[in-house]
Formats: C-alpha cells, structure tokens, sequence
C-alpha cells in the first residue's frame, strides 16, 4: 500500500483527506492552524483537523516555512489540496516520489488562490481539476492528469465541490501509477494565466453590462465574497442570479412573480436572493413586498 502524507485546510480539501486515509496508508496530516471565527472570535480548527480527528488521525500545524522545512516525511508521496502555504523546497524531495498537487483548474489556466470563481467570471467550458507535481513555483509544476466537467449554472460554491470529488477520483485512478513511475509528468504549456483572491469590489454589478456577464459575476461571487447592486436606498446583495430575455431600461428594478429582475444594457438579470442594507439574505420577492413597490433604481 502507497504511504501518504496530506497538506490541506478547508472544505474542499476533506474529500481527498477521506479518500487517501481509506485507499492509502495516510501517515501525516498537515494542516493551517486554529484561526479566530465568529464574533466571538472563538478559535476554530480547519475543516480537514475536523474531519482528520474524526478519522481518529493526529494533526501537525504548520503555517512558517521554517515548521514546514523541519517536517520528516519518510512516505512515498505528499498530496496537497488547498493547504494555505508554500511548500519550500528542502521539503518538496523527501517524499520519494515528491509532492502533488490537486489544483481546481485545468493549467496553466487560473494559476493561484481563486480558480473555480475565476474559471466562472470567465465563462469557461469546460473546467476540470489538474493533478501535478510540484516545483518551486506557484502552480508551475509539470502535469500528471487532468480531469474535465461542465461548469453549467453552478455557483462557485457547487463548482469547488464538484470539483473537489472529481479531484479524488482522478487521484485514485493516477496516484499509484505515479508513484510505481509508470506516469510521466509533461510541463505545462505557454499561455498561463492567474487567478488572485476575488476583493469584495468585484461583487458589483454594472447594469450597463451584458446580463450574462452579470449573471457569471453572482455565481462566482457566491457564496463569499458576495455580489451587490449599488440602489439609491443602499447597497443590495444579490444572490441567485440567471439572465433572461426581457428587455427593461438599464438599471431598472422590477417585481416578477420568480423573484426580481434587472435592467441591463443587454437583456435583464433575474435575482431571486435580496440582501437590504443590515438584514439577512431573503427571497427577492420577500424584499420586493417589504419595499410595497419602490424598488428604486441600481446605478
């Protein structure tokens, strides 16, 4: 059986956790330390420590390079899905087929920290995981294997976790060959592009826009960091978005019985999720009768 180490943090990284502990003698678990959640600022373990401990499997934390280069890893290979930190190189040669990496988009497209919420606002078809092994740069290793989905209407959200299942299986299928050296990794081609963290800023939507585009801005905004419309009673987060058809001056609000639709400068964004300035997420049409017909106008 194929020893293991993992290096990994949240939620879309715990599929690949249970996976490698069911299918692999998974010896390290490596994972970013409790951070302050809540307002009460509670220190809170990752969802991979959660998940690690419920497996009844011990957890190290590291988070400085200087903990990371320290590690001993007498296993075959390392698998890192997510982790939160660079791996330095004196660590990446221990494991003695290196390190691999799951990455949420098919490379060198969307290098970096938001894949799957840049592979949306882009619109891309398909999208896919990457398995790679890892160099010393920021998703630039040579790939292994790529698996493809459709993105379809999901939100990043449901993309990340549909996503983190295909990533699973495509280890189980390539990790063993991999380490028995019968894969050969091919260096990634030339065109990459690179995908920073989405900035709350980038949740506005511009009802001088194509509705589509806006439409691909509320899926990859949600659910963090959120999509808002700026109105003339405030700031209104937006959730639950499809463009459609009907043509509405641009920037204007108008009730329907699904829910609330936009005007744009190509077609109309129908919302069905509203969040008014200090209140909770709400059916759009639940805001719309709270407002008894003065929606106003988005700028």
């Amino acid at each position: 059986m194929i020893s293991t180490a993992f290096f990994g943090s949240p939620e879309a990284a715990v599929p690949t956790l249970r996976r490698l502990e069911a299918d692999t003698d998974l010896r390290t678990v490596v994972t970013m330390p409790p951070r302050p959640k809540g307002r009460g600022k509670v220190l809170t373990p990752t969802p991979v420590e959660e998940h690690a401990v419920d497996l009844g499997l011990s957890v190290l934390h590291c988070s400085r390079k200087s903990e990371l280069a320290d590690l001993d890893l007498d296993v075959d290979v390392a698998v890192v899905v997510a982790y939160g930190a660079i791996i330095p190189p004196e660590l990446l040669s221990r494991p003695r087929a290196g390190f691999v990496n799951l990455h949420f988009s098919l490379l060198p497209r969307w290098r970096g920290a938001a894949p799957v919420e840049r592979s949306i606002l882009a619109g891309d078809e398909p999208v896919g995981v990457t398995l790679m092994a890892m160099d010393e740069g920021l998703d630039t290793g040579p790939i292994i294997a790529t698996m493809e989905t459709q993105a379809g209407a999901m939100d990043a959200g449901e993309l990340t976790a549909v996503l983190a299942e295909l990533g699973t299986d495509l280890l189980a299928l390539r990790l063993g060959d991999w380490v028995a050296g019968d894969l050969a990794a091919t260096p990634q081609p030339d065109g990459a592009t690179y995908a920073p963290k989405l900035e709350k800023r980038e949740g506005y939507l511009d009802p001088t826009e194509p509705a589509e585009a806006l439409a691909r801005r509320v899926r990859a905004m949600t659910p963090r960091p959120g999509a808002f419309l700026e109105t003339n009673h405030g700031r209104l987060g937006v959730a639950g978005a499809t463009a459609v058809p009907t043509v509405l001056v641009g920037g204007t609000l108008e009730q329907v019985p699904e829910g609330v639709l936009l005007g744009t400068n190509d077609g109309s964004l129908l919302f069905t999720s509203a969040q008014p300035p200090g209140k909770r997420m709400m059916k759009a049409t639940d805001w719309a009768n709270g407002r008894r017909g003065d929606l106003g106008e988005a700028t």
